[in-house]
């Protein structure tokens, strides 16, 4: 039968596979397929109608192709017998890959991450990007579960976030624990002040935990509060840890305090430890404090007594009691 008299046939347009699982089809296709193909060389004529369609429908029912097209003629230099080949030859390759511990790359920061944990092989699609100097690992999901394509489309998103100053891993994470109920930072400050300030002594003190949660933590209050880390914390106090050393012991000890009600609320899991907490922890990454340069009080001069524990008297604040008692 002539070239020109053949049916028309639905040949792969592209020798790429997709599909749920296409590394467990192109092992299938690789295995059963080649027993199948006839015994001359393939590359070297094209197939007959009855083979090509035989093995299509072999294909067909282990995995599905990204596009199709229809061809009224099968070439002897790029017939539907070479389609065929390059298609086995790449599900052999995909095949291999598959088996191999490690990562493999697809390109543009998709990886295929293949790891065993001594009882199961764990297939999964990551997305590596590197973030303030860090690089960072995100899990785009199982190999059972998520396409090529799919994987594809997210790795793209992430990519897109990237170009827009968002860091793809802490968006996801943030639209997650949202939807789960949890505050931000900012949030969780705002109902500790409101659920405590009662029982502070005057509205200078109330005032202060305000402004320096407001101010000095604003990086902080956008994340939400089980995302802060110890790295988070420390751009806050690092530039005013030795030039305002009382305010950053203050707000240290404040984002401490409102990290610990959010545990205490179930908002953060009970063994993370404080990214704020001092003994054991920052005092390890924090230097030093300088000693205060102004040093002690100089003594008051002993003529002067008398008429400052006069002026003491007509004070009715209890430290003025307590001064003059001392004296």
């Amino acid at each position: 039968m002539d070239n020109r008299d053949r049916p028309a046939l639905e040949i792969p347009k592209q020798k790429e596979i997709f599909g749920h699982s296409w590394i467990v089809a192109a092992q299938h296709l690789a295995d059963s397929v080649s027993a199948k193909l006839p015994s001359a060389d393939v590359r070297h004529r094209p197939l007959t109608t009855i083979e090509i369609n035989s093995l299509l429908r072999e294909l067909s029912s282990h995995v599905r192709f990204c596009s199709l097209q229809s061809t009224s003629a099968v070439g002897a230099d790029v017939g539907a017998g070479q389609c065929l080949v390059r298609l086995i030859s790449s599900a052999r390759a995909l095949s291999r890959r598959s088996k191999k511990k490690g990562r493999h790359s697809d390109g543009n920061g998709l990886y295929l991450s293949i790891s065993d944990d001594g009882d199961s092989v764990r297939r999964r699609w990551i997305f590596l990007y590197r973030w303030l100097g860090k690089l960072t690992e995100m899990g785009l999901g199982g190999l059972n579960s998520v396409t090529l394509a799919r994987a594809r489309e997210l790795a793209t998103e992430c990519r897109s976030d990237l170009a827009a100053g968002i860091n793809p891993k802490e968006k996801r994470d943030a639209a997650r624990t949202a939807a789960a109920g949890v505050p931000t930072f900012g949030e969780a400050a705002d109902a500790y002040i409101a659920a405590m300030e009662g029982g502070w002594r005057n509205a200078k003190h109330r005032k202060q935990w305000r402004n320096t949660l407001r101010d000095y933590a604003a990086p902080l209050r956008a994340k939400l509060v089980d995302a802060v880390t110890t790295e988070d914390v420390l751009r806050v106090l690092q530039p005013i840890w030795q030039v305002k050393q009382e305010t950053a012991s203050r707000v240290r000890g404040r984002i401490e305090n409102v990290l610990d009600a959010a545990r205490a609320l179930g908002h953060i899991a009970e063994n993370a430890v404080n990214p704020a907490r001092w003994r054991g922890h920052l005092d390890k990454l924090l230097s030093k404090r300088k000693k205060l340069a102004r040093g002690h009080h100089p003594a008051m001069p002993y003529a002067d007594v008398p008429n400052f524990m006069e002026q003491l008297r007509w004070r009715p604040a209890t430290s003025a009691m307590l001064l003059e008692f001392i004296s």
